[in-house]
C-alpha cells in the first residue's frame, strides 16, 4: 500500500540490488531505482534503507520502521549523496 510519501519499487525484483531483501521494496517518493542502486553500494551487504513497517492508522504523522546496514564510510569518512538524500527524505516525511 503506497502513501503520499512512499513509493513501491521493483528495483530488487531479481534480488540483484540486495539479495537479503524482498523483491518488492518501498522507498521515499523522489528516489529513482538508479538512486537506490547507488545508495545500496554504500551500505554493508548492499542493505540500503528500506521501509519495514508503517502505521497506517495515524492521520497527522507517519510512524515507520526502516532497516539498513552500516554505511561503508571507513576511516576516510566517505559519504554517499543518494544515501544521505534518502535519509533526508525519510526525515522530511514525519
Amino acid at each position: 500500500d503506497e502513501s503520499n510519501f512512499w513509493q513501491r519499487t521493483i528495483a530488487n525484483a531479481n534480488y540483484a540490488l540486495c539479495p537479503t531483501y524482498p523483491s518488492l521494496l518501498f522507498a521515499p517518493l523522489g528516489i529513482s531505482d538508479k538512486d537506490l542502486e547507488d545508495a545500496a553500494s554504500f551500505r554493508s551487504k548492499r542493505r540500503l534503507m528500506a521501509l519495514s513497517w508503517r502505521d497506517k492508522e495515524l492521520v497527522d504523522e507517519e510512524l515507520v520502521i526502516l532497516r539498513c546496514a552500516q554505511p561503508l564510510a571507513g576511516v576516510q569518512q566517505k559519504t554517499n549523496v543518494n544515501d544521505e538524500r534518502m535519509l533526508r527524505l525519510v526525515a522530511r516525511g514525519k
